[in-house]
């Protein structure tokens, strides 16, 4: 199983909030079924991995911040710090490392996460239909991605999803992005790539 939290947890009480989180989900549990909480209810508990998203605030700022590192040049990329225990849990001080100056993501996985945010709230496009020319489109769980050329010749990435509103199902835009001529055919590859591993 995984346990996700999201909202406001300070670094410090992080522990005693994940303890909490499961023990109130074990109590549902214990409501809507009873046998499966009586035959974990001795079970030893072990997180195999966990992953944290932190905001910082410097001395002086007024803003939490997100903290990146430039392994691309212009291009911001999360700064991700990876760290190990041994099988008693203490941590290895020698595994503490972090992807400044050694990326994650190849340029155009780079260019990607500058450019698609991360809400899936309804958006205009800029574009009349007539100003874009449809190359390719991808098709994935919850998103389509239609990648299109403009009349210059540049990319433009759209992403659509799928919303359940009153009137009843309809697509809405999602994320539009516009990227350099010179990148189209390593947007085509590396979606067709996403597309070949959801299958």
């Amino acid at each position: 199983m995984r346990l996700e939290i999201t909202g406001r947890i300070d670094a410090g009480s992080l522990e005693q909030t994940v303890g909490k989180a499961f023990e109130a989900w074990f109590d549902k549990l214990g409501k809507d079924n009873p046998t499966i909480k009586e035959a974990l209810e001795g079970a030893d508990v072990l997180a195999s991995a966990i992953t944290v998203d932190f905001l910082l605030k410097p001395e002086g700022s007024e803003e939490w911040q997100v903290i990146t590192t430039d392994n691309h040049e212009g291009i911001p990329e999360l700064l991700v710090v990876k760290a190990e225990t041994d099988a008693k849990g203490e941590l290895l001080l020698d595994s503490v490392k972090d992807n400044d100056g050694d990326s994650e993501f190849t340029e155009i996985e780079a260019l990607i996460a500058q450019g698609l945010p991360k809400s899936k709230k309804p958006i205009e496009s800029i574009y009349h239909p007539s100003d874009l020319i449809e190359i390719d489109c991808f098709y994935f769980e919850d998103e389509d991605v239609l990648i299109s050329k403009t009349i210059e010749g540049n990319a433009v990435v759209q992403v659509f999803t799928d919303t359940e509103g009153n009137d009843g199902l309809h697509v809405d835009l999602i994320a539009e992005v516009e990227y350099e001529a010179e990148n189209l055919q390593k947007l085509m590859e590396h979606y067709g790539e996403l597309e070949k591993l959801a299958e």
